[in-house]
């Protein structure tokens, strides 16, 4: 090995240990709720051998094939709890910006290389504080399923083009579809879309852009099978988990209207704005908060700037990365605002993977005019902001705080009774306590319908807890206001459930209505 080289490697090696211990304070801020507590329950069982996870039913997106694996290897080293979600929200945004460094560079060395790798790093380096932190820093929510399609295009611009760089690119995107189906969105089309029209440019124009090609004429159109053979792959293995007795999961919201384009399109620029930290709308941040916010418009612009490029240069015989990841940019925020989650800035974790792709785009095509300018004033800009977003780093690490999730009181209080098992009448009071307690407490979704209490449909539940022989204890736990009408109709429905309850205690606004014994066997099966 070369010295450059193992000088590169060693700084890479650092400066990604740094970032995640940076990120992994950072993302303490983030609370631990019950969707981050279901990904620790089933990874949890996984570890337990529960290897397919037999009667899970999971969300719309199971993220079984990426962040659940590893939180599984995070669990042999942690306690479960919070500690899992902020390990791993730091573990898979390093990777991202790790990433996005070294597709940036591209094969570039030198000056021209260590310029592409920091603009592009530079762009992802400090997510804003509040709602994006549990955005980009939070439990698996799409934001990790850019890593493997970030991995199939550094196996396409790095590998010279031979037969297995298809099958490469084949087994990443089938592996992380199996988890996300969006991957299918952000990768497989984008690579189809990208090859597809560059190719049928290539048939149109023959002779001259085949003087123009960088690679074989057969090298895109392999790309292109191989996007579609992943997403073949990719069903085939979620239908086989489930033909095998593995989890089932909810259905996907649908909803796909182009009246949404526009309708969805301020509450979509707000959230692109603040994926790239600019978060002026996420709750009532001080001024010093503000100020950081105004300095990430300049990391909006770049990422702005290298998207509009991508675009401009997107027939060039060496633009296929920046081809391909400008239409996986369009593809993503086109379908997730004509979609039905656009509905507050939280839905922007439908188009993180934006995130990533333009910070590539910029650092693999603005580097060369940065670096060509005959004065050394945008060098010195870029050199300032830089500093600026290393200080932002810094600051939000320094003053995040781990946060306690409002549960914490009630937990406490079960615990400390030796309540271990029982219900709860929302979904966000189940398995966040139960995770919280490292399995201490083991509380269990239930739904009030009918004038009854029911156990759920399904979304994150195992079908196994249901069984009376899993519970001891008998207790229902609700948060709705003591007195109001939400709350005298859930009573209503327990005590005609369940009969009249022996206590009923309030516990820092929750109630908990308490009955001797056991009462999963008198709880109504799934309306």
């Amino acid at each position: 090995m070369s010295g450059v080289r193992a000088r590169w490697l060693t700084g890479f090696a650092v400066g990604a240990a740094a970032l995640f211990g940076l990120y992994w304070r950072q993302a303490r801020s983030g609370v631990l709720n019950s969707d981050a507590a279901s990904i620790i329950l089933q990874s949890r069982d996984m570890l337990h051998g529960n290897l397919l996870l037999h009667g899970w039913i999971t969300a719309d997106v199971s993220f079984y094939s990426t962040e659940l694996v590893q939180y599984a290897l995070l669990q042999t080293m942690l306690p479960m709890g919070a500690a899992v979600k902020d390990a791993g929200g730091a573990m898979t945004y390093t990777l991202l910006v790790a990433g996005a460094a070294l597709l940036a560079k591209g094969r570039a060395a030198g000056r021209e290389g260590l310029v592409r790798a920091l603009l592009a790093a530079g762009i992802m380096l400090a997510p804003a504080l509040g709602g994006f932190t549990g955005t980009l820093l939070h439990a698996p929510d799409h934001t990790g399923s850019a890593v493997p399609v970030l991995a199939a295009w550094l196996v396409i611009d790095r590998c010279r083009p031979r037969w297995y760089v298809p099958v490469a690119v084949t087994l990443l995107l089938a592996w992380g579809a199996v988890g996300d189906p969006l991957i299918e969105i952000t990768g497989a089309a984008a690579i189809a879309v990208a090859c597809g029209v560059r190719t049928g440019r290539r048939l149109l124009l023959a002779r001259e852009a085949s003087r123009e090609a960088a690679s074989p004429p057969w090298f895109e159109p392999s790309l292109v099978a191989s996007a579609a053979v992943s997403a073949v792959v990719a069903a085939a293995g979620r239908w086989a988990i489930t033909a095998a007795g593995g989890f089932a999961s909810s259905p996907v919201n649908q909803a796909i209207g182009l009246s949404g384009l526009w309708r969805n399109a301020p509450v979509a620029g707000k959230g692109l704005l603040g994926l790239f930290g600019a978060a002026f709308w996420s709750g009532h941040p001080p001024a010093w908060q503000l100020a950081f916010d105004g300095i990430h418009l300049a990391g909006s612009a770049l990422a702005l700037a290298g998207l509009l490029l991508a675009l401009r240069r997107f027939f060039g015989p060496d633009a296929l990365l920046t081809a391909g990841l400008a239409a996986g940019i369009v593809l993503n925020v086109g379908a997730w605002m004509a979609s039905g989650y656009v509905s507050d800035l939280l839905s922007s974790r439908e188009a993180a993977a934006v995130l990533p792709f333009a910070a590539v785009c910029a650092g693999r095509l603005l580097s060369g005019p940065v670096l060509r300018a005959r004065s050394r004033g945008p060098s010195l800009a870029l050199a300032g902001v830089g500093a600026a977003y290393v200080t932002m780093l810094a600051v939000n690490a320094a003053v995040a705080r781990p946060a306690v999730p409002p549960t914490a009181s009630v937990a406490s209080w079960l615990a400390a009774r030796h309540l271990t098992s029982g219900l709860a009448t929302d979904y966000w009071l189940s398995n966040v306590i139960t995770a919280q307690t490292r399995n201490g407490v083991r509380v269990r979704e239930a739904v009030v319908t009918g004038g009854r209490v029911s156990r759920p449909a399904g979304w994150e539940i195992d079908t196994r807890w249901y069984d009376p022989a899993d519970s001891r204890d008998g207790y229902l736990l609700t948060d709705a206001a003591y007195g109001s009408a939400e709350w005298r109709s859930q009573v209503r429905a327990a005590r005609a459930t369940f009969g009249a309850p022996a206590r009923v205690d309030r516990v820092d606004g929750y109630t908990v209505l308490t009955w001797p014994g056991n009462i999963l066997s008198r709880l109504r099966s799934a309306p």
